[in-house]
């Protein structure tokens, strides 16, 4: 039935068409078309419901054309999801081309490719199927993407370098795995660029012939090319490269061998081969290399032209026996051209007719692939001779043996079982000749040998040497006494066997002597080095032999740089006056025995060009003979001596000057008292007048001028120590270097540990030293510059500053950069009135150095003309104790109170007494001890006491202050008793507690002090 027939509506309607007929035929047509396609074709409803197949239909999936007619598309899918998806494309679209998979009757998947069309939307609709079996295509695909992936895995896989460029512009098109690790770019690097962007190629002209033979040719095979790598390091690769059409584009592919470790190993086995070749032309044994077949000799070396006289020339194409070289007629020669050798003794003739004897051996080798032996000859001429007179010695020999003052034996190697021994080997060890045959030297028998390991050690050298020279053993003699000894030993033959011949010096006495030298060269090198002096030993030519750590330090110079060189090369001396040198006094030491000291003070230059004050003696060596085998040297480092009493002298001087100050300075400072007294009270009676001048400020200015030199003169007398307490320093450092140098251009920078040390210090001294110092810097650098200052923690050795103890100590270091000291003035910038300044008095320095001495303390100074001074100061540290606290600002509060003073200087009583009156006090007045104690007890009595006490403690020709204080502590030991004085170096006025005082107070004082005093002790009183 056709596919119009199934519908009924259609049938009444062909039956009445009159074209019905010509349908018909066309129809019949159509379905022998249809029938003999190759491909299955299905026509089905849109539900799926099969209308009409073809015979291909039924031949693929097994049915018959009734099953498939009653069955669905979707029976027969094996894709039902993808099909249903695919017929709504179809409906909304009119077409549809998809792969899908049938299912065959027996269960048989197998894939398709649908082309389907929309014929009918009527009736149910309508859509035709053509599905074309693609299973050989499938499998075609499936070999062509192994075969894909098989020569993908082969290009990356490669051992060798494969990449793949564009012809037309050499771009890279693709690189494989061992390109990557051999060029040391990654793919992503090198595609999308020629080999010219990743300078791939050592030489560009060279790629430049290789892309022009390919344009000619077509390819390049087995070029060796020189490459390099990313990081620039050079290969070698053998390049063959193609031009190949990829994709209908014309590309070269390119394939490299890296071939550098070959090219190395081919190097290597030239060299190889070329000292080969030098070893067998200058080995000093004849050596040729000959034919097996024929016999005759193809190369030899220059030891074969010296033993034999034959040339290359001469030799080379020739037998043994064309050149008459062998001697001996029944030496087999022609038996030897076919086997290995080994030391066959036999004659030859040389050139020059003189007989050799000759030990010859041979080795089978291939020179070309031609069998051939390699002759060595061993020239045994003098050997054998020696040889033979041997044996016709060997009598005289024996008796040598028997009768040698050195002990010898002959022994087994391996068990040490003597077979002869001489006379003396038998008296040093006491046995007798019957006591020692056949028994064994090692401990278990004899014990001669003490320790068994020390004998396989020289038995391991004898058998790999075949000899053993001065080698230590102990040995012990019949009565168990030890025996330092030296053995030679030589294995020698007797009769076919071999044994050990030994000589055996003893050499106990010696080795106690060496043990004693030892000892004592180690006491001598212990003394040597723990002493302070330098110490250097010669001998008979002056040349050194010896050095001690002392000397190096000071020279410079180490023992291996000076052993063996004249003296006089190393230990350089700026002459003295003398104008003899360290040479021509050795020499007179040496020719004449002489000791000679050298006690005035030389300069050493050492090794870097430092200067080093020495004092030195020169003393011969004289040994048991009485006789001069050298000289020894002892030299002392005076430097810090020399600066010792440098400084000693400086102190001298300003203790001379505070001799004069101390004496000058109590008159004065009452002078000045009474000047400042009366000045004052000229003020205060002023006070409020319109006619009041400016000229007693100045006035006061003035004096306070005078009182400030006096005090600096003073800090050089004895006597008076610092006014001492723990003071932290960095604050102090800062405010008195910030003082000296505001207004100025000159910048300073610090370098302050925040663990920096407290010293307990005068801190107004101690900000004099500093001002002093920077003062001086300013004034060293006009234009303006830099002050370093550095303060350090140090813990100082004993004898590193001779002048300080050994312990912890604060270092401070000021450096500036100004125009530096010249090196005449160094030495003298601490001296009392030395200056080099148009308006300077030269006592800043002088005063720094006192106070710091006073301190217990180090000064110093190093400069450097045109570049700048540093001066250092060194002072005791307080680690762990608190600093004093900062006192808290006075307040101007009014006091009064009852005053006694007792002054024997009548000016000073009057104005003391109208200013504390001026000021509110109730004072009263006395002039000396015994008057101040009568009124001191008057006012006890009437009950009307004083409040403060105020002593003069020098009062000529009477008693003062220090014999009032005692009585006065006898009455009432708190009341405030204060001690004043114009002696400014007496240590009451120091440290006045330690004498029953209260405190202090320094004439010439003002009326600012004296409140301040009373002030602070009658403030928690009112």
């Amino acid at each position: 039935m056709s596919p119009a027939e199934k519908h009924p509506k259609n049938k009444n309607l062909l039956n009445n068409n009159p074209d019905f007929k010509t349908l018909e035929e066309s129809e019949k047509y159509y379905r022998t078309i249809v029938e003999n396609m190759v491909d299955a074709l299905f026509i089905h409803d849109f539900s799926g419901n099969i209308i009409d197949v073809n015979k291909n239909s039924e031949k693929k999936l097994g049915y018959s054309r009734e099953e498939l007619l009653k069955a669905n598309v979707m029976n027969i899918s094996a894709d039902i999801e993808k099909l249903s998806k695919e017929m709504e494309k179809i409906i909304n679209n009119g077409w549809s081309v998809f792969d899908s998979k049938n299912v065959k009757k027996n269960g048989e998947i197998y894939p398709v490719s649908v082309s389907a069309k929309l014929i009918s939307k009527e009736n149910g609709g309508s859509i035709q199927c053509i599905c074309r079996d693609i299973s050989e295509r499938i499998i075609m695909e499936n070999k062509l993407k192994n075969s894909e992936d098989k020569f993908y895995k082969a290009f990356m896989l490669s051992p060798d370098i494969v990449l793949i460029n564009r012809l037309s512009d050499g771009k890279i098109v693709d690189v494989n795995k061992t390109f990557e690790v051999e060029s040391g770019y990654s793919a992503a690097e090198a595609v999308g660029k020629n080999t010219d962007e990743l300078k791939l190629y050592s030489n560009p002209e060279e790629r430049a012939e290789i892309y022009k033979s390919l344009k000619e040719k077509g390819e390049v095979l087995g070029r060796e090319v020189k490459m390099q790598n990313k990081k620039g390091e050079p290969i070698v690769v053998l390049l063959s490269t193609r031009v190949v059409e990829i994709a209908n584009e014309k590309c070269t592919i390119t394939i490299a061998r890296n071939i550098t470790e070959k090219i190395k190993i081919e190097q290597a086995l030239k060299d190889s081969k070329e000292m080969f070749l030098s070893a067998f032309k200058n080995s000093p044994d004849s050596i040729s290399i000959v034919r097996c077949d024929s016999g005759k000799i193809i190369d030899i070396n220059n030891g074969f032209t010296e033993f034999t006289g034959y040339s290359e020339k001469e030799a080379i194409g020739k037998t043994f026996k064309d050149i008459g070289l062998v001697l001996d007629s029944s030496f087999p020669v022609e038996n030897i051209l076919n086997t290995e050798t080994a030391g066959i003794e036999f004659a030859w003739r040389n050139k020059n007719g003189k007989n050799k004897i000759g030990l010859i051996s041979s080795r089978t080798m291939f020179e070309n692939k031609i069998k051939c032996l390699l002759f060595t000859v061993r020239d045994i001429t003098i050997h054998k001779r020696m040889e033979n007179e041997l044996i016709q010695s060997e009598e005289k020999y024996s008796k040598v043996f028997m009768s040698s003052p050195i002990p010898i034996v002959i022994t087994n190697i391996n068990d040490g079982v003597i077979i002869s021994a001489n006379l003396s080997f038998k008296k040093t060890f006491g046995y007798t000749i019957w006591e020692m045959i056949d028994h064994s030297v090692l401990p278990h028998d004899l014990g001669i040998i003490v320790d068994k390991k020390e004998r396989e050690g020289y038995i391991k050298i004898l058998k790999k040497s075949g000899y053993v020279d001065d080698y230590e053993v102990k040995f012990k003699n019949k009565k168990g006494v030890i025996i330092a000894g030296v053995l030679s030993a030589r294995i020698i033959d007797l009769q076919g066997k071999k044994y050990m011949l030994s000589m055996i010096r003893d050499v106990s006495e010696n080795k106690r002597a060496e043990e004693a030298l030892a000892t004592e060269r180690e006491r001598l090198a212990v003394t040597l080095r723990s002493i302070g002096e330098g110490v250097i030993t010669t001998d008979l030519e002056g040349n050194i032999i010896n050095i001690n750590n002392k000397a190096e330090a000071l020279t410079g110079w180490r023992f291996d740089e000076v052993y063996g060189k004249p003296l006089n090369k190393i230990l350089k001396i700026k002459s003295d006056n003398s104008g003899k040198t360290n040479a021509d006094l050795i020499d007179k030491v040496l020719k004449t025995g002489a000791v000679i000291e050298v006690t005035n003070q030389i300069k050493l230059i050492s090794k870097d060009d430092k200067e080093i004050t020495i004092t030195e003696i020169l003393t011969p060596i004289i040994n048991s003979e009485n006789k001069i085998i050298g000289a020894v040297l002892v030299f002392r480092d005076e430097t810090e001596k020399q600066k010792m009493t440098e400084s000693l002298q400086k102190i001298d001087k300003l203790n001379s000057l505070g001799v004069f100050a101390g004496g000058l300075a109590h008159d004065f400072n009452n002078l000045l008292t009474g000047i400042f007294g009366y000045i004052e009270l000229e003020k205060l009676e002023m006070e409020g007048r319109k006619e009041r001048s400016d000229n007693i400020d100045r006035s006061l200015e003035v004096l306070n001028r005078a009182r400030d030199l006096i005090k600096q003169l003073l800090t050089f007398s004895k006597g008076g120590s610092p006014s001492r307490k723990i003071t932290i320093m960095a604050p102090l450092l800062k405010k008195s270097v910030q003082f000296a140098l505001s207004g100025s251009k000159i910048k300073v920078k610090y370098k302050i540990p925040a663990n920096l040390w407290n010293a307990e210090i005068d801190s107004h001294q101690i900000e004099q030293v500093i001002d002093n110092i920077v003062l001086n810097a300013r004034d060293a650098m006009p234009s303006g510059g830099v002050v370093t200052v550095i303060a350090e923690n140090i813990n100082l050795q004993a004898g590193k500053i001779p002048s300080l103890k050994e312990g912890a100590y604060i270092k401070l270091t000021f450096k500036d950069t100004g125009t530096g000291i010249q090196e005449e003035h160094l030495s003298r910038i601490f001296d009392p009135f030395f200056t080099t300044k148009k308006k300077g008095h030269g006592l800043g320095l002088a005063t720094a150095f006192s106070i710091i001495s006073k301190h217990n303390g180090y000064i110093d100074a190093e400069s450097v003309l045109h570049k700048g001074t540093s001066f250092y100061v060194i002072l005791p540290a307080v680690k762990k104790a608190k600093a004093a606290k900062i006192p808290k600002k006075e307040q101007n509060v009014k006091v009064t109170g009852r005053v006694l003073l007792m002054d024997d200087e009548k000016y000073i009583r009057d104005f003391t007494i109208k200013l504390l009156r001026f000021k509110g006090f109730d004072a009263v007045s006395s002039k000396d001890a015994e008057d101040a104690l009568v009124k001191y007890r008057k006012a006890l009595k009437v009950k009307k006491p004083f409040d403060v006490v105020i002593l003069d403690l020098t009062v000529p020709g009477g008693k003062g202050g220090k014999e009032a204080i005692i009585e006065i502590r006898k009455i009432d030991k708190n009341i405030p008793v204060i001690a004043s004085s114009g002696y400014s170096e007496d240590p009451v006025i120091a440290n006045p507690r330690d004498f029953g005082f209260t405190d202090s107070l320094r004439k010439p004082y003002v009326l600012s002090d004296l409140m301040k005093l009373l002030k602070k002790y009658l403030d928690g009183k009112q």
